[in-house]
């Protein structure tokens, strides 16, 4: 690989690190409300939780996101995550869309000041908002930048037992550019190859063509080299904040 071309170490905090913070706050909403009911109403923790579970609008729904939210972070952690292959891991990822969809019905079906007029459409606009985004740039983007760029395979570099460097080529590539440590999320076009996965870029940015190496470590990176010269490539990225 290009020596100028090193991965830099990244300014931001892991994703981990992120998903430690966050699922807390995420889950002091069911835990505050029970343990507040519990001595108000003078019930046990478990006649609670089943009245929450059969009388409070979606809320089996909610808790079955809470439930998918924890399982994911837990495959986050360290011990776990290395005992899955990487399509479990990002299924599990997949499901916290579904999660939060699931959340939100019983939000909006349970708050009071949703009933009011201007904050119903506050709310409407605000989840069309957030599903307008992720359209756009988990699904849209992908598909507008394969239609510009045309990216497909050039050519399959071997560059040693485990190392394949895959050479992708397109249009006006010369517009196509990212720094030095980023990454993009690829997806081959080809049978058996269509799961996004992410690789680094493993060469500067010339305008002739793009080069990802990637190390068989799996079964979908032991059949990197196996690829078709031809094969269209869909890419989400560049991705990842890196240092100067």
């Amino acid at each position: 690989m290009d020596r100028a071309f090193r991965r830099k170490r990244p300014t931001v905090p892991s994703a981990s690190i992120r998903r430690v913070v966050v699922t807390p706050l995420l889950l002091s909403h069911p835990v505050l409300l029970t343990f507040g009911y519990v001595p108000r109403y003078q019930v046990s923790l478990n006649r609670q939780l089943v009245d929450f579970a059969t009388s409070w609008p979606y809320a089996r729904l909610a808790i079955l996101g809470i439930v998918i939210i924890m399982l994911t972070v837990a495959s986050s952690l360290p011990p776990i995550r290395r005992r899955l292959t990487y399509d479990a891991w990002h299924g599990g990822h997949l499901a916290m869309y579904l999660a939060i969809g699931l959340v939100s019905l019983h939000q909006a079906s349970g708050a009071e000041m949703l009933r009011q007029p201007w904050w119903g459409r506050y709310w409407v606009a605000l989840h069309l908002a957030v599903i307008g985004a992720f359209v756009v740039f988990r699904a849209a983007r992908p598909v507008f930048k394969l239609a510009q760029h045309r990216f497909r395979i050039d050519r399959i570099v071997s560059e040693s037992d485990e190392v394949t460097s895959v050479y992708l080529t397109g249009r006006r590539l010369e517009r196509f550019s990212f720094r030095a440590g980023q990454y993009a999320n690829v997806a081959f076009l080809t049978k058996g190859q269509w799961a996004p996965h992410p690789f680094s870029f493993s060469a500067a940015p010339n305008g002739r063509c793009l080069r990802i190496s990637i190390k068989a470590v799996g079964d979908f990176t032991g059949r990197i080299r196996h690829l078709t010269p031809g094969s269209f490539v869909l890419r989400e990225g560049p991705l990842g904040t890196v240092n100067k």
